[in-house]
C-alpha cells in the first residue's frame, strides 16, 4: 500500500475542538502517516495520540515543543509502516519506516526552517532503491 502522507501546521493541539477537527479531516483523507508541526505542547501522551488518531493500530515518534512555540508530532498507521530507527534531535525528526506491501523503506525527515536553509544548499539526495524519501520542513 502506497502511504498517504499529510503535513500539516496545526498551530497547537491542546484544544478539543482541533483534535477533533484534525481526527475528521484524517478519517476522510484516509491518511495513514501524518506529520503535524507547531503542536505547541512540552509532552505528548497515549491519550493524546488516541484522541487524535482513534485506532489502536498507530505509531508515533515526538519533538517536544519549547516553551510556547514548536512541536513535531509524526504519527502512523502500523499496518501501513513499521519503525525500523528514530533519532530525535534539537532541530530534526528523522523516522525510518518499513512500508508494509512496498518492499521498502521510507524516510521521514521533518526539519525546523532555521534548520532546513542552513543545509539546503549543500543537500543531495541520493535516493537508493527500494527508499523513498519525504522531507517536511515547517517555520
Amino acid at each position: 500500500m502506497k502511504p498517504k502522507i499529510l503535513s500539516w501546521n496545526v498551530r497547537g493541539i491542546n484544544d478539543v475542538n482541533k483534535h477533533l477537527r484534525i481526527r475528521s479531516l484524517l478519517r476522510s483523507w484516509k491518511i495513514n502517516i501524518v506529520c503535524l508541526q507547531e503542536t505547541k505542547l512540552s509532552f505528548i501522551d497515549r491519550n493524546i495520540i488516541h484522541s487524535l488518531w482513534g485506532c489502536s493500530f498507530v505509531g508515533c515518534s515526538y519533538l517536544a515543543s519549547l516553551g510556547a512555540s514548536g512541536g513535531v508530532l509524526l504519527i502512523w498507521d502500523k499496518r501501513v509502516g513499521e519503525l525500523v530507527e528514530e533519532c530525535i534531535g534539537n532541530y530534526l525528526v528523522p523516522v525510518l519506516l518499513k512500508i508494509l506491501g512496498m518492499g521498502g523503506h521510507g524516510l521521514l525527515r521533518v526539519y525546523m526552517g532555521l534548520m532546513w536553509i542552513g543545509i539546503s544548499d549543500h543537500y543531495t539526495t541520493q535516493i537508493q532503491p527500494k527508499l523513498h524519501t519525504y522531507d517536511l520542513t515547517y517555520q
